[in-house]
């Protein structure tokens, strides 16, 4: 079982052995239960999760590990602008090299990612969760998303601090923008 930086155990756990990997690519294709892509949803703070499957290649390369990824998720999340629930599908690719000790300092800003390979497994169902969350917007708006309308904008604030005297006139933080809106 994997444990998160956290200290909690991973919601959807795959470890594999590194000490398998020969000259040859291994595929795995996992997909979570649905008690853990509920405990995910928890995790990415989505609604729900209805899906979520990956297509994993490890591949040695000298020293390091390859791994490549594709994520396959159906997720509801709340718009960001109506806090209504909206479904939307996920498609996302990702490469990570594992290796022994911390790259060399003049790695690059276009290089791969690196992690280092602790032991001898490398869970990728985890590794899957974590491009997941990368994956997720983190300001998801439905399609067709608004703003409601009961939004003041600066130009009415303006308008109405006009027709109140300053006496009248209550604090509010947006006056001195409002102010320069005019000029």
């Amino acid at each position: 079982m994997t444990v998160h930086p956290q200290g909690s155990l991973a919601e959807f756990s795959r470890p594999v052995s590194v000490l398998r990997l020969g000259a040859e690519a291994m595929i795995y294709r996992i997909n979570a239960t649905g008690e853990e892509r509920a405990a995910l949803a928890r995790r990415f703070d989505l609604v729900s999760l209805e899906h979520f499957a990956a297509e994993v290649t490890l591949s040695r390369h000298g020293g390091e590990v390859r791994l490549a990824a594709e994520i396959v998720a159906d997720i509801v999340q709340l718009c960001c602008l109506t806090l209504e629930p909206f479904a939307s599908n996920l498609v996302d690719r990702s490469t990570v090299l594992y290796r022994r000790k911390p790259p060399p300092a003049d790695l690059g800003v276009d290089d791969e990612d690196y992690e280092v390979l602790v032991g001898d497994e490398i869970d990728i169902g985890e590794a899957a969760a974590q491009q997941l969350s990368l994956a997720l917007d983190p300001f998801p708006r439905a399609p067709g998303g608004k703003i409601h309308e009961s939004v003041i904008s600066v130009s009415e604030i303006a308008v109405t601090e006009q027709l109140m005297t300053e006496s009248e006139a209550p604090r509010r933080p947006f006056a001195e923008l409002a102010k320069l809106v005019k000029k």
